[in-house]
């Protein structure tokens, strides 16, 4: 992916064991807010990491003093083989990053030996993949669209 094709960071998002004992402490000792908390958004977590029968409840949290976004995320249902750098694993991570043009984002991580994990999702805001990079991270590009 070129330079030219990264906009803006969007957000880290964590896995933790316990979503509301992970939201109470970054409340508590971090100040963070919850910005965004659905209702479980299951299907579209399973599509886009490409593994159905995965559950995940998640939150997204801002820092009023720092500007910056976190997402927690807790998975249920994991298969015990899946991939452990798979941010589905307490602890594990990914970074989201805005990009212009989401198909031609995931030709270049591709081209570079990245692979998508599940398939190109359609958010009420955005549309957004998974993509593994050849070191074994994920990253989240996503396009927006509202």
């Amino acid at each position: 992916m070129t330079q030219a094709q990264v906009g803006a960071w969007h957000h880290s998002g964590i896995v933790v064991e316990d979503l509301d004992a992970a939201l109470a402490y970054y409340s508590r000792t971090l100040g963070y807010e919850v910005v965004f908390r659905p209702p479980r958004m299951t299907d579209l977590i399973q599509r886009t990491l490409g593994m159905p029968g995965i559950d995940c409840e998640l939150a997204q949290l801002a820092s009023p003093v720092a500007g910056v976004r976190l997402e927690l995320l807790q998975f249920g249902n994991v298969p015990a083989d899946a991939d452990r750098r798979l941010p589905v694993w307490p602890g594990v991570a990914h970074t989201a990053y805005v990009v212009p043009d989401l198909g031609r984002a995931i030709a270049e991580a591709e081209a570079a030996g990245g692979r998508v994990l599940g398939e190109v999702v359609a958010f009420p805001e955005c549309r957004a993949a998974y993509v593994q990079t050849p070191v074994g991270t994920v990253v989240e590009l996503e396009e927006e669209t509202a």
